[in-house]
């Protein structure tokens, strides 16, 4: 059977296709060449996952069907993620050797954790803070 998109709006068929890319599928991309790239840009940015994209590009044929633009908004995007890595694990090595100097030893979760834990470069998981749960109430006052 056929599988027709036309009662999505172009959010749903950006969503679709971004969760297609981001399970190693290799769907065209459906929404044209230069204003969709544009708002396609902006949905893969929104959502947090252009570096995910960006790794899933290379391995993937029908990349060439990509608009140019959105290829390198994907890869510029990576790019700055990872430089931003390199400042936020610089600053939570700092805030965790200066708590660990205090003897204080907090668990690092949500998604600095995840980051670290389970994707293959932490700068593809898209964060902007370091969650903490400390031993104890009274650690934190």
């Amino acid at each position: 059977p056929v599988i027709t998109t036309d009662h999505l709006t172009e959010t749903e068929r950006q969503h679709r296709w971004i969760a297609a890319r981001l399970r190693r599928e290799c769907p065209a991309w459906p929404f044209g060449t230069e204003p969709a790239t544009i708002t396609g840009a902006q949905a893969i940015r929104a959502e947090g996952v252009d570096g995910l994209l960006a790794d899933g590009l290379a391995g993937c044929p029908d990349d060439r069907r990509l608009p140019r633009e959105l290829a390198r908004s994907l890869q510029h995007g990576a790019y700055t993620d990872a430089a931003w890595e390199l400042l936020r694990e610089a600053e939570y090595r700092r805030v965790l050797e200066l708590l660990a100097v205090a003897d204080i030893r907090p668990i690092t979760v949500k998604g600095t954790a995840l980051a670290y834990c389970l994707y293959p470069e932490a700068h593809w998981r898209s964060r902007c803070d370091l969650d903490l749960v400390f031993p104890s109430r009274a650690v934190t006052l």
